[in-house]
This record gives structure tokens, sequence and C-alpha cells, in this order.
């Protein structure tokens, strides 16, 4: 028997002689798949520092066995070493998810309070200080100065009539307003009175007075002027106004008060009539 080893992975088969000629022959690796030229081995050249003897298969045999767990050992002594050079994984230690959570946490404070000390946005906080103190101004200035703001521009009376700020433009307030129907010979009349008072903290002038009068939808059906006794008031006089209607439209449920004004009207509170002698 002869022994024929791969070239390529190594292994050793047992052959018999004449299974390769004296020429040689073209095997093939069971193990590595691989072919090549199996020639007779030298005589007296032993393979790989073994000696096979011949002529005796049983000794043939056990030396063959001996080759292969050198094989063996050899692979085996490579793996330790590969394993003790290879580069270690490092084992993933479970995570705290809450402290992780209180690390973001300091992490985005730190930046917060960095962010803060920066001169920019000291200078932003500064803008914003600065714009809200012009607001307040402004707003503070709206509500102080309405009267004189709604003299100027009529059109801003609805605007504080719509957040509940009235805006007396004349200084002048309509008080006691008083209206009665009474019969006077034969014929019903509707007599109105009422008080002007100056509230203006200066003299003003007393314009013409428009009473209205209106049915129980609240809609104007008719309407007169009528002017008070005193053209002119001092700061805290008082003046009367003194009107009637004769034979007034049927439907009348009230009146209404205004000032005859070129920019504004100032109206008084609706006036129900009251029946009368």
């Amino acid at each position: 028997m002869i022994v024929i080893s791969c070239p390529h992975c190594g292994t050793r088969y047992q052959l018999a002689p004449d299974a390769i000629g004296t020429s040689g022959r073209k095997v093939l690796c069971a193990q590595c798949g691989r072919d090549w030229t199996a020639r007779m081995p030298e005589p007296d050249g032993p393979e790989d520092g073994l000696v096979f003897p011949t002529g005796d298969e049983d000794s043939l045999d056990a030396a063959f066995d001996a080759a292969e767990k050198t094989d063996a050992a050899k692979a085996r002594t490579m793996a330790r070493i590969k394993a003790a050079i290879a580069p270690k994984t490092p084992q993933a230690r479970p995570v705290d998810l809450e402290a992780e959570r209180r690390r973001l946490r300091a992490f985005s404070a730190r930046q917060e309070t960095i962010a803060r000390t920066l001169p920019v946005a000291r200078m932003r906080r500064m803008a914003r200080y600065v714009l809200a103190g012009i607001l307040l101004a402004l707003v503070g200035a709206l509500m102080i100065f309405r009267t004189e703001i709604v003299r100027e521009a009529p059109a801003m009376a609805s605007l504080y009539s719509s957040v509940g700020l009235g805006v007396n433009v004349l200084g002048l307030e309509f008080e006691d307003t008083r209206t009665i129907t009474i019969m006077r010979e034969g014929a019903r009349v509707m007599a109105v009175e009422a008080n002007i008072r100056n509230v203006a903290g200066r003299p003003v002038d007393v314009p013409p007075v428009r009473v209205s009068v209106y049915d129980g939808t609240r809609t104007t059906i008719y309407e007169w002027s009528a002017h008070a006794d005193a053209g002119h008031l001092a700061p805290g006089e008082v003046a009367q106004l003194r009107t009637q209607l004769t034979a007034p439209p049927q439907g009348a449920a009230g009146v209404r008060l205004s000032f005859i004004n070129d920019r504004v009207e100032l109206e008084a509170g609706a006036q129900r009539i009251q029946g009368g002698r």
C-alpha cells in the first residue's frame, strides 16, 4: 500500500500501488473537490517527516492514524491561537432608561444655561423686555387718552365700545331721562324730559338733541330735534331738556336721546314710555 496526499488541503489517502501506476494518475480530492496528478512516492523519501512501513497493512494503518492525529492536533493548536489573537467583542451592558433620561435632562439644562449667558441671548431678552414695555405703554396710552383719540378719529369709538370702554367725546351726559304720555285737550301728548351734565372738566357747548321714537323691535319710527335751556355749560353745570310730541305714532314703545354732532353721536340709555294723566 502507498499513501498519497492532496497538495491543496493535505488530506491523505491509502491506495494500492497499481492504482497509480508508474506514470501517475489524475485523481480528485473528496475533501476539497480539487484534482491533481498523483504519482508514486520516492522509495526512500519520507513525507512530512513521517515514514510509513511497507508490506505490513496493520502497521501502515497505524502510521496513517498517527499522522491524522498529528494533523488534528496542529489544527486544534491553530484554532486556539486564532481565538487568542482574535479581537474580543465587548458584551453589551443593560441600558438604564431612567438614568439615560436624567442624563439627557441634565445635558439640556446645561445647554440652556450656557445659551442664556451668551451675548446674543442677552440682547434678545432685552429686546423682548423693551418690546413688552412699549406695548404696555401703548395700551396704557390708548386707555388713558381714548377720549382725545376718538375726538380725532371718530371711527375708533366703535372699537372701544366693542371692548366695553365707552368714550364720551362731547363731555356731556344725559341724566334722569323721563318719558310719559298724557292726554291734553283730548289728544295724546308724549313729553320727554332730561338733565344734561358737563362731565368733561372744561367748558362745553351743548349741541341739539335728537329724540328718536322706536317700536317694540327697537326700530326708529319717528324722530325730531330739541334744544336744552342752555347752549354752554361750565364744568359740572347741568342744563334741562324739555320737549313734547303731539299725537305720537301708533306702536311707540320707547324713546332714545342722542346729541346731534358732526363727528360723533352720543346716545343715552333707551327710555320706555310711561303713561300719565
